[in-house]
């Protein structure tokens, strides 16, 4: 039983966020792009913390502890002039860009910056000082007067994945670009336990060099690298012949290329490769890397099951390597594995909670149906007797259904509750759904499916059924799936699966089963309910103006349906045969 509500908080560089845990439960989790409506919004979560103290019902006066994901990340100056970080975001082209002279000194500065956090993120006197700055922001912008604990960064990532498995021991693995000066970490976990075993710094950073090549390849660092996994599985590694800079040797990884600008002429070797290919190359390192890492530690510990965390972890094909690593029984990776879930993290590893259960992902805040008809506006709406089965019925007809029931989803995947739903049955639907979504055509749409179907549609389910819950691993596929569901099948062969269950997704599980009584089939396209470059909608009105400016035939509003009538000519347009 812990002293009282404990508040987490992450007010990093990118995707600030709270979390609200009372009696060793979780809450509530919220970040702040979902309130803002600013992609991976950063800074201090002011919204976050008053939203989640909300949902909770606690008074910031009654908040016994407060734990921050980070000692020096963000830095100590950044965390003294917030307008820094947004300057300082890897977004922000300071150590991505082609070199340009006065951009050099600033290349130089973030690489010392990183260097001094490295050497001092750990140190007990800049803790003091860093929790001294927390506590007085705490105070001025949330009224929280509270004890506070900075937790190391990549702690908060272990704590995270270890103490919200279901695993009572398990090998943890953190990566991610750098964090209070490291980018990878291998602890293990015992009871409320957590020993660190190895650690690379920020100058061997796997998720740095990502993001590097990210870059590269003309697409934005720290959003869009789920393109670049896309596309490598297009690609052939095979027709790069330059070496991976990164690579285990002994007891230490080392990289072999360049940072900031300076990496740009090392990257030059890679001009003129069809960028597929790149991105083939790319996507092979990172597995073959990370994998051996993880095997390394499996052997000699004997551990058999795996937990991760850390933003590297959202790439879900290299999940897929983890759980196919020899010596890995079974994988969990943390839903919100990015920065987003540090605070978490940060409250879990204050905590250290015996027999901790991770509750279903909807964690954020809900809206009565008052709040949905009134934002419903002028826009024609019926309250079907039976909703699901109504959304059942335009699905099986070709419509694209978005659906907003209950509370929002904590972390980067829709589950159901924010979610857009299509048919999966026509390969081209991937043509169709990105035009309602203003999105790049080769990314691959994720399939939900009844949990009574699932096992007959994925592979290794058994053994990574929490990635399932929540969408965070790609599955290998069986003929079933494929047969099925073509335009939710990737490529190489692999899906990125949610299986809905009745317990967990009541309403998303009534509308498939009801799916499934008109069709004969179980699966639908689950994408997240946002156009390309916002976050997922949170308020009834985010949703109906995202579905005023997409090309959604149908809303699902709480109880409400609204319909338009476009699906014929859309399906025309796209050349999809009904």
């Amino acid at each position: 039983m812990t002293e009282g509500p404990v508040l987490g908080i992450v007010d990093g560089i990118t995707d600030a966020g709270a979390c609200l845990f009372a009696d060793d439960r979780l809450l509530a989790a919220v970040n702040e792009e979902r309130l803002t409506r600013v992609k991976l919004e950063g800074g201090f979560p002011a919204r976050s913390v008053a939203e989640v103290l909300r949902i909770g019902g606690v008074a910031p006066r009654d908040v016994a502890r407060i734990a921050i994901g980070g000692i020096a990340t963000p830095s100590l100056p950044t965390r003294l002039f917030r307008g820094l970080q947004r300057r300082l975001s890897g977004t922000a082209g300071i150590i991505f860009d082609r070199p340009r002279s006065p951009l050099h000194i600033l290349s130089d500065l973030v690489r010392y910056r990183v260097r001094v956090t490295t050497n001092r993120g750990t140190d007990s006197r800049l803790g003091r000082l860093e929790g001294r700055l927390a506590r007085r922001v705490l105070a001025r912008e949330a009224g929280l007067d509270a004890p506070v604990e900075l937790v190391e960064h990549h702690r908060a990532h272990a704590a995270c994945a270890f103490f919200a498995s279901p695993f009572e021991r398990a090998l943890v693995l953190t990566a991610d670009s750098l964090g209070d000066g490291l980018s990878l970490t291998v602890s293990r976990g015992e009871g409320r336990d957590l020993t660190r075993l190895f650690a690379a710094d920020a100058f061997a950073s796997f998720g740095t060099f990502y993001a590097l090549v990210t870059r590269f390849l003309g697409f934005r660092p720290y959003h869009e690298e789920g393109k670049v996994l896309a596309l490598s599985a297009e690609g052939d590694a095979a027709r790069i012949p330059v070496p991976f800079p990164l690579r285990l040797e002994g007891e230490r990884v080392v990289y072999d290329g360049e940072w900031g600008l300076r990496a740009w002429p090392w990257l030059e070797r890679l001009r003129g490769h069809d960028r597929k290919d790149i991105a083939a190359w790319l996507q092979r390192g990172t597995e073959e890397g990370i994998a051996g890492i993880a095997a390394r530690f499996v052997e000699r510990t004997g551990e058999k099951d795996l937990c991760v965390a850390g933003g590297l972890f959202a790439n879900v094909r290299l999940n897929l390597r983890l759980l196919e690593t020899p010596g890995v029984d079974r994988l969990f990776v943390f839903p919100h594995m990015g920065d987003g879930g540090l605070a978490v993290g940060a409250a879990l590893a204050h905590l250290a909670p015996e027999g901790f259960r991770l509750p279903p992902p909807f964690l954020g805040p809900g809206f009565s149906d008052a709040e949905c008809a009134e934002a419903l506006g002028d826009l024609p709406f019926t309250r079907p007797h039976d909703a699901a089965a109504e959304a059942a019925r335009l699905l099986s007809e070709g419509a694209v259904v978005a659906r907003f029931d209950g509370r929002m989803e904590f972390g980067p995947r829709a589950l159901g509750n924010r979610s857009v739903l299509a048919e999966a049955r026509d390969p081209s639907a991937r043509t169709m759904l990105n035009r309602c979504l203003d999105r790049t055509e080769f990314m691959p749409f994720a399939p939900v499916i009844l949990a009574e179907a699932a096992e007959g549609r994925v592979r290794d389910l058994a053994r990574a059924r929490e990635c399932a819950r929540h969408m965070t691993m790609a599955f290998r596929t069986r003929p079933a799936l494929l047969a099925e569901a073509p335009g939710a099948v990737h490529v190489d062969g692999t899906a990125r699966c949610q299986v809905a269950t009745r317990e967990e997704h009541r309403g998303l599980h009534t509308l498939l089963t009801a799916y499934a009584a008109i069709t004969g089939r179980s699966t639908l396209i689950n994408t997240s309910f946002n156009r390309h470059g916002e976050p997922i909608v949170c308020t009834p009105r985010d949703a109906v103006r995202t579905f005023r400016e997409s090309g959604i035939d149908a809303l699902l509003l709480g109880p409400f349906l609204a319909v338009v009538t476009r699906v014929a000519n859309r399906h025309a347009a796209a050349g999809i045969a009904r």
